[in-house]
């Protein structure tokens, strides 16, 4: 498997272990589906431009286009793990509502 175009930063299973969420310096978040063995995009960042609008991230690349460094989901809060958290280099950290 080859899901990021940069470095990945890090690696995290749900908590069924039926998929692997793996966040990258390339700015997206995807999620490896163990039983398909495919990944989808669950976030990434985007900059402002049109063909992005409606996109969860759009807005969100502001120059520096590697800045994810670390993602959680919230197995405590929710049965589905819908909920995420980011964490960048520059010292922000992001929740993502992912329904």
């Amino acid at each position: 498997f080859r899901p990021h175009s940069r470095p990945v930063s890090h690696l995290e299973w749900n908590r069924s272990g039926s998929s692997l969420v793996s966040a990258s310096y390339d700015g997206s978040v995807r999620q490896l589906d163990l039983e398909t063995q495919t990944f989808s995009q669950i976030f990434a960042t985007y900059d402002d431009s049109e063909i992005f609008e409606g996109k969860l991230g759009f807005g969100l690349h502001q120059g520096s286009r590697y800045w994810i460094q670390y993602a959680c989901l919230d197995h405590s809060n929710s049965a589905d793990e819908k909920c995420l958290f980011l964490s960048s280099s520059a010292g922000t950290v992001m929740h993502v509502d992912l329904r």
